[in-house]
Order: C-alpha cells, then structure tokens, then sequence
C-alpha cells in the first residue's frame, strides 16, 4: 500500500509546497523518518508522548481494540529513535491546551525565524562580515 500511497504522497506534498514557498508552510508528515523524508524540510518538529499514551490514544480516535494499537505503533520506529532525529521535540504529556501552547509557540518562532531569513535574503551581507572601507 505505501509504495502505491507514497509517490502520490510526495507529489502533493512538492505541489503544496511549491505553493508556499515564502513564509512557514506546516506538512503533517505520520511517517517522517521511517519514510526517509525529513531531508524534505528545513525543520522537522515531532510531538512526543509516552507509549501507553499513544496506544489509549489511538483505540480512542480509532475505535480499534488495544491488539491493533498495538501492531500499528511497533509497525513505526521508536519514539526515542524519533526524538533523536528530530529538530525540535514538544512532549505531548500534559493537557490539550499545554500542547496547543507549546505549538503556537514554536509556531511564532519558526515564523520569525522565517521573516529574519526572507529579510537576510533581500539584504544580504558582506562575506567577511565587516564593511569594505572605500578606496
């Protein structure tokens, strides 16, 4: 199903950046690494949360028995695997609103991050970084 899928995936993926190019541009990515796509970005974020909350998670919005859970989440690398690779890692181990805190926060980062590069762009310095004096 992913060599299929996965393809079709990245097409829509280059089109919807391609789209977006100024600015931050946020792509949900479930299999970032075990896809082999994180070189796709210039920053990869990952939400992090322990195990047996992945599992209550998943059987919740799934409506799948704990078995199935379970296969699904050994089917993906470990999160401490992840965590390692990823740039930036939020722990997803306190309520709702912490996490949607912590997310617009590295949201405005990401995004002031951005103007300071498109500004940068626009200007750039010289190599040495010192001003030529004039002859």
């Amino acid at each position: 199903l992913e060599k299929a899928t996965h393809p079709l995936i990245r097409r829509e993926m280059d089109r919807f950046l391609k789209e977006r190019r100024r600015g931050v541009a946020v792509v949900d990515v479930p299999l970032l690494f075990e896809a082999r796509m994180a070189s796709c970005f210039d920053a990869t974020v990952l939400v992090s949360a322990p195990a047996s909350s992945q599992v209550a998670r998943v059987m919740s919005r799934d409506g799948l028995p704990r078995a199935e859970a379970l296969r699904r989440l050994r089917a993906q690398w470990p999160m401490a695997r992840k965590e390692r690779l990823a740039d930036v890692v939020i722990p997803n181990t306190g309520t709702l609103a912490q996490l949607r805190r912590a997310v617009s926060s590295y949201q405005r980062a990401f995004a002031l991050l951005s103007a300071g590069a498109a500004a940068a762009a626009s200007n750039p310095a010289p190599r040495s970084g010192r001003a030529r004096r004039p002859q």
